[in-house]
């Protein structure tokens, strides 16, 4: 599978910043199912650090986005998946500043059998707006 430039701009919609209390920085992206709110990082973004094999407790990490200029923020209700060695994490998250969250269960990310160049969309340290990212597939 591979992101596409066809669908790049549903990535600055789901893409997350994520700041935690050790200064760990890092990006996700945020989907809805049904109900429920998910963001899905990398591993090493949320955890404590000094021993590699657990993460952070929920007050410990920030998700937010900003959308309009205006920062919104999700408060992390639980860390559901934590593994180090595949470095991903899912956690579950609630929309504390009821941003319009109708949409985001319907962003197309992925799609198959594309070959080529695509994007990827990030924060980079000490950023609060996301950045694209172009990449060959190698």
């Amino acid at each position: 599978m591979n992101l596409t430039k066809a669908n790049f701009k549903d990535l600055k919609k789901v893409a997350v910043k994520i700041d935690c209390s050790n200064g760990s920085e890092g990006s996700g992206i945020i989907v809805a199912v049904n109900d429920e709110l998910y963001v899905l990082t990398a591993a090493h973004v949320i955890e404590k650090g000094e021993d590699n094999i657990t993460y952070l407790s929920k007050k410990q990490i920030v998700v937010s986005i900003t959308r309009n200029n205006v920062k919104c923020v999700f408060a992390v209700e639980e860390v559901l998946y934590y593994n180090r060695v595949n470095d991903a994490a899912v956690m579950r998250v609630s929309n504390t500043n009821n941003m319009p969250t109708s949409g985001l269960d319907k962003v197309r990310l992925l799609t198959t059998s594309v070959s080529g160049p695509a994007e990827l969309c990030g924060f980079h340290k000490g950023e609060q707006m996301p950045k694209l990212y172009a990449f060959e597939k190698r």
